[in-house]
């Protein structure tokens, strides 16, 4: 892949949106969509380094306006963060305990304790379950 065909795709990406693979690949000359796919995908793993601070920061912002008690719109956010994926940007959100307000960062309490307790029963060393189970901790909390 060339600069300029990794540009194309970019822009491809940025009109068609995500997943729009077919119709991006009519672009170039002689790549096909799944080579498109995979080198987007490629990209997005080579480029998306840690969060910065002002990552953080626009994701709250996107959340606050996007997320809904009943709903979440992940895709909307993630046109906001062309090197990172959705599912990134959803764990990010959810298991990074500075921006996600759902998150305790405080001392356990006691309910928490319980939850703990019976995912572990359930889950054994599983963090990321027992995190979903708890609730209010991120995997590395428990």
């Amino acid at each position: 892949w060339t600069p300029e065909e990794d540009k194309l795709l970019a822009d491809g990406v940025a009109k068609y949106g995500v997943g729009k693979w077919a119709q991006i690949s009519k672009l170039f000359t002689y790549r096909d969509r799944h080579q498109v796919k995979n080198h987007w995908i490629d990209i997005l793993y080579r480029n998306r380094g840690k969060w910065t601070s002002d990552e953080d920061n626009l994701l709250l912002k996107l959340v606050e306006k996007y997320v809904s008690k009943h709903g979440e719109n992940w895709k909307i956010i993630s046109e906001h963060f062309p090197n990172r994926s959705v599912y990134d940007i959803k764990m990010h959100y959810k298991r990074c305990s500075s921006i996600n307000p759902k998150v305790n960062k405080g001392r356990w309490k006691s309910d928490e304790i319980k939850a703990f307790n019976e995912a572990f029963l359930k889950f054994g060393k599983k963090w990321r379950h027992i995190a979903e189970f708890v609730r209010t901790r991120t995997p590395s909390q428990c």
